[in-house]
Order: C-alpha cells, then sequence, then structure tokens
C-alpha cells in the first residue's frame, strides 16, 4: 500500500527479495529441501530438510526484509 498497483516500490522489493531467495535456493540445488508457493500477496515456505546453506539463504531473506521494514514501517509489519 505504498503506492497504487504497479508502482509499488515497497511490495516490487519484497517480490524480488522473495523471487531471489526461490532462485538461490535452486542455483544451490536446494529446491527438493523445501516446499514453497507464491501467490499473490503471499509466499509460504516450509523446510522439509534443513542445512546450513538453506539457513544462510533464510537469514538473508529475513535480513533484507528486516532491512525493507526499517525502511518502510508504515508499510511492513511483523505478522
Amino acid at each position: 500500500m505504498y503506492s497504487e498497483s504497479g508502482t509499488d516500490i515497497v511490495c516490487a522489493a519484497v517480490s524480488t527479495a522473495i523471487i531471489m531467495t526461490v532462485n538461490q535456493l535452486d542455483i544451490f540445488n536446494q529446491l527438493s529441501n523445501v516446499d514453497y508457493e507464491i501467490l499473490t500477496g503471499n509466499f509460504k515456505l516450509k523446510v522439509l530438510s534443513n542445512n546450513d546453506l538453506i539457513q544462510n539463504i533464510l537469514k538473508n531473506l529475513e535480513y533484507t526484509l528486516n532491512d525493507l521494514k526499517n525502511q518502510y514501517p508504515k508499510n511492513i509489519k511483523n505478522l
């Protein structure tokens, strides 16, 4: 809700962070260790088989989302 649909930079930043996370999991052959679903407005990820690489990729996503939350506190909140 930062801006109109199609021009919302906060939504675009979150979407990019999520897509990059899934791409990293794919590049490092870790998709078989997770179950994920990307829907409009929602992202679900379940770790099926944990390892250090997956944890580091997810820590990067968490760091990125927290950074965005700090930049746009009115638009991103913890659930």
